[in-house]
């Protein structure tokens, strides 16, 4: 089938661009060759340099025997990249592995829209969506070149035309907890609620129905919009992956991390998605969790649907080292305390948006560190006590809002009592709910879970 107008013009660009850059700049894994010092890293660049003139030089469908050609050389540079990512700690992972892994992978959708053959339209959706998950969608304009390549791959929208937002099923999937849940299970402290916005401090509060009521700033649209899987599949498109946690918490035995369908997962954590768009879900009946993840990175649709908190631009002490650009992530999983992420710290201010469902929240402040019974210190060799001081020495051990420990949680005093002494007296909890917005300092001690019936989004703003 030929291409259309629109997306013969993108793989032309996406192919005269490339071809450029390899004139002025060396192209795709040039930058690094010298430093990597390997004969390996020389033959890739080589590789790649041929395929992208080869590709460049093709005015129509590829013959059989070229494109099966340059479909195996791409998916060996892919492969190869993969494989560097897989093994090495990604801090480590050179620049231009990840630019390598980018452009293969775009080089390979390019040749199925062009008429090279391969695997079906999922499987080159999920080799996009991988290169923007896992190696950043490296390089200028790729991540707009892979935004436009996966809708040029997807299908149109079952039915006839895509119905707009305004006519979808919008319905609430998810319901509060019992009264009974909102009062502090593992704190003497509620954490406090301001009827008006403070000026930014060193102690957290929560803003009620902040992003809701329309006294601040217009409601966010996300608040109706995304308890609907219609809605949400609408402004995505199907064949999607998302990075998850699975497992009840992070410091769990077994506790691993995967990338899984979309629609699927928005299934598994209680979203009504329809047995046409759902995939087969995973055979693992371990919760799903995706946490801290670039979400609108990947799904920018459904940026529109939100607006950054004012407070985010309020001003920080003159000593506190910001982020280089505000960071958002998503937080997307199951209410029901099936997750439960442990008491931790972050280094940065924290504008935390409820949008979906309900969460409890735990907080302690930082002086409370050397009392946390933080897992860094805690390993009996050094191999592992490398790792825990690298990976978990902001995480505590105590066992805070696990069900377990709902009814009787100062039972576990013996176990903890340096917590109990220091710690618990100055403890605060909440739940938080859709429309609300915690604003929290860096390094207070956090831990929360989700509450209530069905899913759980929170969106936090790092500031």
């Amino acid at each position: 089938m030929p291409l259309s107008a629109h997306v013969a013009a993108l793989v032309k660009g996406i192919l005269e661009t490339m071809a450029a850059e390899l004139e002025t700049e060396g192209g795709t894994l040039s930058h690094n060759t010298a430093d990597a010092g390997d004969l390996e890293e020389q033959d890739v660049f080589a590789s790649v340099v041929r395929d992208l003139r080869s590709l460049a030089s093709l005015a129509s469908p590829a013959p059989a025997d070229l494109g099966e050609t340059l479909r195996i050389r791409l998916r060996a540079l892919l492969t190869l990249a993969r494989q560097r990512v897989a093994h090495t700690p990604f801090h480590l992972v050179s620049g231009s592995t990840l630019r390598g892994y980018t452009d293969a992978s775009m080089l390979i959708a390019v040749l199925f829209l062009h008429g090279g053959d391969g695997p079906d339209w999922k499987h080159m959706v999920d080799t996009l969506d991988r290169a923007i998950i896992v190696a950043g969608a490296v390089g200028p304009r790729r991540l707009e070149w892979a935004h436009e390549l996966i809708t040029a791959l997807q299908p149109p929208p079952r039915g006839a035309k895509r119905r707009r937002s305004s006519s979808l099923s919008l319905a609430p999937c998810s319901s509060p907890p019992s009264p009974l849940a909102f009062k502090p299970l593992f704190a003497p402290s509620p954490i406090p609620t301001p009827g008006m916005p403070p000026p930014l401090s060193a102690a957290p509060f929560i803003l009620r129905a902040h992003l809701s009521s329309g006294e601040h700033h217009p409601p966010w649209p996300a608040l109706r919009r995304w308890g609907s899987a219609e809605y949400l599949l609408s402004r995505t498109g199907r064949g999607r992956i998302v990075p998850v946690e699975c497992g009840h918490a992070y410091d769990d035995s077994g506790w691993t991390q995967r990338l899984v369908g979309w629609e699927g997962f928005l299934q598994r954590v209680g979203w009504d998605v329809p047995a046409t768009d759902a995939r087969e879900q995973d055979a693992d009946d371990a919760p799903q969790y995706l946490a801290q993840t670039s979400l609108f990175r990947q799904f920018p649709a459904l940026e529109a649907d939100m607006a950054t908190p004012d407070c985010v631009w309020a001003e920080t002490p003159e000593e506190y080292s910001p982020p280089p650009e505000v960071l958002v992530n998503a937080w997307i999983g199951p209410g029901g305390h099936e997750v439960v992420s442990p008491a931790h710290t972050d280094p940065y201010y924290n504008c935390y948006a409820q949008v979906l469902g309900y969460k409890r929240v735990w907080l302690a402040p930082p002086d409370a560190s050397q009392h946390m019974y933080a897992y860094a210190g805690t390993a009996t060799d050094a191999e592992t006590a490398s790792l825990a001081e690298e990976y978990m020495g902001n995480t505590s051990r105590v066992p805070l809002l696990r069900p377990a420990h709902d009814t009787a949680f100062t039972e576990l005093e013996a176990a903890y009592p340096v917590f109990f002494k220091h710690v618990y007296p100055r403890a605060m909890e909440a739940v938080l709910g859709p429309g609300d917005l915690l604003v929290l300092p860096p390094s207070w001690w956090h831990a929360m879970r989700g509450e209530g019936k069905g899913p759980c989004w929170s969106v936090s703003f790092w500031f």
